[in-house]
This record gives structure tokens, sequence and C-alpha cells, in this order.
């Protein structure tokens, strides 16, 4: 009967707490996560806008023939792509974390699915034996 060796645990890193403890983090870290898909979205929306306006003909001066498109604002799009490319970062950040959190759990589960294996394997033995 070969029951699988369980990591020591001094620190209580394989606990109930600290399984709370995670899956109140993965909560926190899901929502936040939403909000940067959600600003994302939204910004890329206003973008999309913004870039809209290009498609129509641009407007010449008949002074000093500077050229423009009417209702596109060039520094507005360029904030926009800016806070974009921070977001992406705080999503890739945001994932990264998660991930982490999802192995710390899977990994608390897997030691005290094994834990549990382990004393039924003991009681039994003890059982047996009598």
């Amino acid at each position: 009967n070969i029951l699988p060796t369980l990591p020591t645990n001094p620190d209580k890193h394989y606990s109930k707490a600290s399984m709370d403890a995670l899956l109140l983090k993965q909560e926190t870290t899901r929502l936040e996560l939403s909000k940067v898909d959600k600003q994302i979205q939204d910004k890329t929306n206003l973008l999309n806008h913004y870039n809209s306006f290009k498609v129509g003909s641009e407007t010449t001066c008949p002074n000093c023939k500077h050229t423009w498109i009417k209702n596109y604002d060039p520094t507005a799009v360029k904030n926009l792509e800016t806070q974009l490319e921070a977001l992406g970062i705080e999503k890739t950040n945001f994932t990264n974390e998660m991930q982490a959190i999802e192995k710390g759990i899977e990994e608390i589960r897997e030691y005290f699915k094994n834990y549990k294996r382990n004393k039924l394997a003991e009681e039994t033995e003890k059982l047996l034996r009598r």
C-alpha cells in the first residue's frame, strides 16, 4: 500500500485558515480583474469612437492651409492609448496573481485530500491489528 508523502507543515501553510485567505484573495483579485476588463472595454470603445472620426474628410483652412479632422482629438487618442497600455500591464499582473492563487488553492486541496487518505489508511491499519 503506497500512500502519498505529505510535505511538512510547521507554518500551517496547509490549513483551513490559509485556504480561506486564498479563497478571499481569489475573489478580491477576480473583482479587480473584472474592473480592469471593464475599463479596458470602455476605453477601447471610446478610442474606437474617436478613431471613427478619422474616416471623415479633413477640413482645411483656406488661409493657412492647416488641416484637421473635425471632432478628432489626437491628444485624447494618445492619452487613451497610454491608459490602455497601462491597463494591459495591470491586467497581466492580476492574471498572473490569479494563476498563483489558483495554484496555491490546488496545492492545499491536494494536501487535504492526501491527508484524509493517509488518516483513513492509518485508522484502517489500526482496526486490522486488533
